[in-house]
């Protein structure tokens, strides 16, 4: 018989525009009956329909919200509530829809320029899938007879927690989620001397689609990446810069459909120019983070599809992640906690239960299937094949870290932790669903960083000698002289030419000495990293090691390689 095997799990990720809003387009679903329209401009990340000139719509439908042209999405109608204006649907929207959207009732069709959960964080071979678990609380009631025992069960809350442990890392894919967002920058820009292309319209995080004009002989071609906006060194500018990629739409003006959604909001008549070359992308600390949905697909050893096993789960949030390196090995990372707002799946019905067939079973919807030849980016065009990543990993021995402005050479592990000490909340709120317990929303609490090394000690110097040594900065605690300061932290793997992760600690580090300006500074909001332990323990260790702790209070990671964008 076939069985479900670990071996051919297929577990993809990508980047939500608000909490929940699992992204995943619609233009291939065909259209059977039951129509309506929205009453109102919905905003991504709604969680009821307002509708109007509804007709044939009901409960366990799955619609299109938006046509085929302009955002478009599905989800599924799990209430229908206000003389059947107003529909719950099972998860977020995922993109801004105008106020007139059509909505209709439709039957899925897998097509995978419609797939965007399709990054992988990296090699992984374990995951702690986010299945929801339930409170079942105990109540004991007096009066009942129920002795010692509890009287009756009632179901409490739902938790969907989950993990990627230690994956090897490929590329910046999974680096921005437990930080911030992401800012590109190209090597080369067509100036487009001749004309000029601009934005047609603002477009907002989300959308799938814009709306664009070009001057002179300014034009678009299918496969080519551009960016957007202006703004490279503040995620929160008026006008962040990001690159994106056409895959139908070609002119001097038009409607291009986009690889990917938007990751940023951009103003009418914002800047488009043509890109290539190498890609820098910054990672800037923000005090929200963005949420990835991912996708879970089991299919069994018999290969077949009608046994297939998957799950979704939106609305997550890296809580806490790891980057580290050991001797002899590799620049890993792990997502250590990321909690989800919620989960739908593909399971149809329970003999068990008495739900009713329009509903199924809690929690299941229809989306679209992310089998291994998923995985990846979109290569040419809006209809092309989906290709595997195939870079090299980082080595250890490919990296160098530079603390206080001095190289060490004889470092043999490092390890960063980022915990964002998030917290699921849940506030009282109406639920299409109320089987539907989940968190309502996941919000970050205090950041906090830190940082171990172990580190073999250089050649012995003289007692008189003023180099800089780590038993010597432990005394002095970063303070310098003028108050605490703190120092920079530089990490850096070359994988080959234009191909390389620096990690700065502050993000406005330099690979400079503490005397030196640049990165720690005193102050408020200023300061660097500071060691916290640094023991010279006698433990038998040839050459003498530090096992060093450190905290610091920021940081910055810069990835050029030759990947125009990231999800």
């Amino acid at each position: 018989m076939a069985i479900y095997r670990s071996d051919q799990a297929v577990v993809t990720f990508g980047a939500e525009a608000v909490l929940g809003g699992h992204p995943e387009a619609a233009t291939s679903a065909s259209t059977t009956s039951g129509t309506a329209a929205l009453n109102g401009a919905h905003e991504a990340g709604a969680k009821y329909l307002t509708v109007s000139s509804h007709s044939g719509i009901a409960v366990g439908d799955i619609i299109r919200i938006g046509g085929v042209t302009l955002n478009n999405e599905l989800r599924k109608v799990v209430h229908i509530a206000n003389s059947n204006t107003t529909y719950y649907i099972d998860a977020p929207t995922s993109a801004y829809h105008p106020t007139s959207a059509a909505i209709a009732v439709v039957t899925l069709a897998d097509a995978d320029q419609d797939k965007y959960i399709t990054f992988i964080p990296g090699v992984y071979d374990t995951v702690t899938v986010p299945d929801m678990t339930p409170t079942i609380e105990p109540r004991y009631f007096l009066g009942t007879g129920a002795k010692r025992n509890f009287t009756a069960a009632y179901k409490g809350t739902q938790a969907y927690n989950g993990s990627i442990p230690s994956f090897i890392l490929l590329n910046a894919a999974p680096l921005r989620f437990p930080i911030g967002r992401m800012m590109d920058s190209a090597s080369t820009t067509t100036s487009n001397a001749t004309g000029v292309l601009a934005l047609n319209g603002a477009r907002k995080r989300g959308d799938q689609f814009i709306i664009w004009n070009g001057s002179g002989n300014a034009t678009f071609t299918t496969s080519v990446y551009a960016s957007i906006g202006t703004q490279v060194t503040d995620p929160g500018g008026s006008e962040p810069r990001e690159i994106i990629k056409i895959v139908t739409g070609t002119g001097t003006a038009g409607t291009s459909r986009l690889a990917y959604p938007l990751k940023y909001d951009h103003a009418d008549d914002a800047p488009i120019q043509i890109v290539s070359g190498n890609f820098t992308h910054t990672i800037l600390e923000t005090n929200q983070l963005d949420s990835v949905a991912m996708n879970v697909h089991m299919r069994d050893s018999g290969e077949t599809a009608a046994n297939d096993l998957d799950r979704r789960f939106f609305g997550g949030k890296v809580g806490a992640a790891t980057i580290s390196a050991e001797e002899g090995g590799l620049l890993v990372m792990g997502w250590d906690t990321v909690p989800f707002m919620g989960m739908v799946h593909n399971q149809f019905a329970d003999p068990n239960s008495t739900i009713g067939t329009n509903i199924d079973v809690p929690f299941s919807g229809t989306f679209q299937t992310i089998e291994d030849d998923n995985i990846g980016s979109k290569t040419t065009n809006a209809s092309a094949a989906i290709t595997m990543p195939t870079d090299e990993p980082y080595y250890f021995s490919q990296g160098t870290v530079s603390m206080f402005g001095t190289d060490f050479a004889r470092v043999r592990n490092f390890s960063i932790s980022i915990n964002n000490n998030v917290e699921p909340r849940y506030y009282i709120e109406r639920r299409g669903d109320t089987r539907q317990r989940g968190p309502s929303d996941i919000v970050e609490m205090r950041r906090e960083y830190t940082m171990t090394a172990t580190i073999a000690l250089p050649d012995s110097i003289a007692d008189t000698d003023d180099t800089t040594t780590l038993f010597k900065q432990l005394m002095l605690e970063g303070d310098y002289g003028a108050g605490m300061r703190g120092f920079n932290i530089r990490l850096l793997f070359t994988r080959g030419t234009n191909d390389t992760i620096q990690i700065d600690i502050p993000d406005d580090g330099t690979n400079v000495a503490p005397s030196a300006s640049g990165g720690a500074a005193v102050g408020l909001n200023e300061q660097g990293a500071y060691l916290t332990e640094a023991p010279h323990p006698i433990d038998g260790s040839n050459p003498f090691e530090v096992s060093a702790s450190l905290i610091f209070r920021s940081m910055k990671i810069v990835v050029i390689d030759s990947e125009p964008m990231y999800p």
